[in-house]
């Protein structure tokens, strides 16, 4: 009874001392980021859907998605971000403070020979300084990705 009690005791005090020793101001560095995964290829011909990004600001980045093909096609809210660095695509995360407690699961149309503009919020994420970096948005299970230069 008493090898539970102190055992339960350790695991309270090695969580207090985890939560006590990460901190908001802890510096988020390339090697701390793991490698985005490999973009789905398409089997239709290039080009019938991809993406572009605009208007780049501090803050935000205005996407837009071109349908080019005979079908009517669907996004989704969600995206990631990505930095190029050292000659690899890095998923760069959420900062934590900034996780939204819920995600909205809604399908966005895309008429076919029609586009669709998203405002993405990138002040969700940490300054890096990257050499580019890159949204990515499943379409129809299928990546498209807008590069962009966020010079911050």
């Amino acid at each position: 009874m008493k090898k539970q009690g102190l055992l339960i005791t350790c695991a309270i005090l090695a969580a207090l001392l985890f939560v006590a020793c990460g901190s908001e101001t802890d510096v988020l560095t390339f090697e701390d980021l793991s490698p985005a995964r490999p973009l789905q290829i398409r089997s239709e011909p290039e080009g019938l859907v991809h993406m572009i990004a605009t208007d780049v600001t501090s803050t935000d980045v205005i996407v837009t998605i071109q349908n080019n093909s005979d079908m009517e096609r669907f996004t989704g809210d969600a995206y990631t971000l990505e930095a190029y660095y050292n000659g690899q695509w890095l998923n760069v995360p959420i900062i934590e403070s900034e996780i939204p407690s819920a995600f909205s699961l809604i399908a966005w149309p895309i008429p076919p020979h029609d586009s669709i503009s998203f405002t993405k919020d990138l002040s969700l994420f940490p300054t890096l300084g990257a050499e580019l970096y890159r949204i990515r948005k499943d379409v129809d299970t299928h990546d498209v990705v807008a590069e962009f230069d966020w010079g911050r």
